[in-house]
């Protein structure tokens, strides 16, 4: 049976839990960015759901006013510059005839 399809939404949940997860020291720089860049190309939920399986449910609600903010900023700042460098680095599309 093929896996479920995700959409933009999905990829965005999975980015806030891995963010949060950074910030609490559960993940290291370069395996965000892994993490990070390898659930923005996912296309189904089986490439996703492997991302996030050893981080605990909870790493997705981010609890407390002054961490979460200190968590969002980071992480915004973080997937940003990754989205950035991911798109630098993608071939132009081709032009059709």
């Amino acid at each position: 049976m093929p896996s479920l399809r995700i959409g933009h939404a999905e990829r965005e949940q999975a980015l806030e839990r891995l963010k949060t997860a950074y910030a609490e020291g559960r993940l290291d720089e370069p395996e965000f960015e892994d993490r990070a860049g390898r659930a923005m190309r996912a296309r189904s939920q089986d490439e996703l759901s492997p991302l996030l399986d050893n981080l605990p449910a909870d790493a997705a609600e981010p609890s407390g006013v002054g961490p979460a903010s200190l968590r969002e900023r980071v992480g915004d700042r973080l997937v940003r510059a990754l989205r950035c460098a991911v798109f630098c680095w993608l071939p132009p599309p081709h032009a059709r005839d």
